[in-house]
């Protein structure tokens, strides 16, 4: 399955010299581009999160979405930019940086509940079909 979004997605948000540097455990200017292990492990978290998100939810996953996959791809982009940002060796989420993402991470979870709940909806296949039944005449 290829994941949810890919390093550009992140650095759509975040920036590409913050992907690097993060991806690096780094604060400031990295000193090479970005991991990709370490950027492919991010997204495999982020993915690994929106799947367990929507477990026993409405939609099969993976997600499989035509129009709406713009959606899924952000929430995937954050998550995994934030856990490369949280999880650098000198991350502190007390810091003005982090207290902005965990609010972006608490949008995007609340976002997703959203869609969960059936208030939005996602183009993506039902886990059940709707059964059908007799009309009335």
């Amino acid at each position: 399955m290829a994941n949810y979004a890919q390093q550009s997605d992140i650095e759509d948000i975040f920036g590409p010299t913050n992907v690097a540097a993060w991806s690096l455990f780094e604060t400031s200017t990295p000193t090479g581009p970005a991991d990709p292990t370490r950027v492919a492990t991010a997204l495999a978290y982020a993915d690994a999160q929106i799947n367990a998100f929507f477990a026993d939810g409405p939609y099969a996953l993976p997600l499989t979405c035509a129009t709406t996959q713009p959606v899924v791809t952000r929430w995937a982009a954050t998550i995994a930019g934030i856990w490369l940002y949280g999880s650098r060796t000198t991350a502190s989420y007390i810091d003005y940086e982090g207290n902005r993402y965990i609010a972006l991470q608490t949008a995007v979870q609340q976002e997703m509940d959203l869609y969960k709940s059936g208030v939005n909806r996602l183009d993506a296949p039902l886990r059940f079909p709707h059964p059908t039944g007799p009309t009335a005449a």
